[in-house]
């Protein structure tokens, strides 16, 4: 496990990074709130933090990672616009979310993201049905989501 924790390495560090190369996927949206939440924060170094600045950090973290229970159309088409897929976007996303294996002898790679990400799938079929050299008669997408 790797954790940073300083807030200024937080500030200095991480969120340019985030800033200038975003996230594709609806982790934009957890950087997004995180960086609320450190905004906030960064005001009350040395202080303390008052009540309801606490209570709205602490509606942002109910609301990150799995507690994202609904993603408005606002932020989908916010996500959706910015999708720009390219060779080395992929190939970290793969590293990250691909499956190669074999079934009943059969090789298969998929790529499985939750039913709120499906405008990321149809970025990348997009973008792998446009490469040249794709046999598009065995390429196979398969709309189901977890």
């Amino acid at each position: 496990m790797y954790r940073i924790t300083s807030l200024n390495d937080i500030l200095i560090v991480l969120v340019p990074i985030f800033t200038n190369f975003p996230l594709l996927s609806t982790k934009l949206l957890d950087f997004n709130d995180f960086l609320k939440a450190i905004n906030i924060k960064s005001k009350y170094v040395g202080k303390n933090l008052p009540i309801s600045k606490l209570n709205k950090i602490t509606k942002l973290k109910i609301n990150m990672n799995r507690g994202r229970k609904k993603i408005s159309v606002k932020e989908i088409n916010q996500l959706s616009n910015q999708v720009n897929i390219t060779s080395f976007w992929l190939l970290w996303f793969i590293e990250a979310e691909g499956t190669f294996g074999i079934k009943n002898l059969t090789p298969y790679f998929q790529i499985a993201q939750l039913k709120k990400s499906y405008y990321l799938i149809n970025s990348i079929s997009t973008f792998l049905n446009n490469l040249p050299l794709l046999n598009k008669e065995t390429l196979k997408a398969k709309k189901t989501f977890k």
